[in-house]
């Protein structure tokens, strides 16, 4: 199930997942919930809307949560609600797990700040553009019992 009650609580939880992890600016806050509690966090955050951008930050104790109705949301929420053209991602370059992921989900690599991250490593920035998106196709979107978080995260954003 999604939620996106509670986006501090679940800021936190993604916060405390990250390695040196910035507070992050008034984030908006989706959860995905598997047994009752809290598998992935996904936050939205530097928002953009003369740029039409904002940033992704993702989260998780397990690949489980990751399902095409939480990939719809998610693009649904950045594409559609708040009509941004591009969703921005930074990940540490030696974390291949999250590289795996970005990449999978349609992310394209834009560049590398050299010596940016926690370890001193370099962080790699993607971003998808909406056309790029793949994930907004309606076959996707909301299933019988899946609660989609309409407009409480957007009213925090703008």
């Amino acid at each position: 199930m999604i939620t996106a009650e509670q986006p501090e609580v679940i800021a936190r939880w993604v916060q405390a997942r990250i390695p040196d992890c910035a507070i992050f600016d008034n984030p908006a806050a989706f959860g995905v919930l598997r047994g009752g509690r809290l598998a992935a966090g996904i936050l939205f955050h530097r928002y953009d809307a003369r740029a039409g951008d904002i940033e992704i930050v993702l989260a998780a104790d397990s690949p489980r949560w990751a399902t095409r109705q939480v990939f719809w949301t998610t693009f649904a929420f950045a594409f559609l609600q708040l009509g941004c053209r591009r969703v921005s991602a930074r990940v540490n370059a030696s974390n291949k797990r999250a590289r795996r992921l970005i990449e999978g989900a349609g992310f394209v690599l834009e560049g590398l700040l050299r010596s940016a991250g926690h370890d001193h490593g370099d962080v790699l920035i993607y971003g998808m553009l909406r056309e790029e998106c793949r994930w907004l196709d309606l076959s996707f979107g909301p299933r019988e019992g899946l609660e989609v978080p309409v407009d409480t995260p957007a009213r925090r954003l703008v």
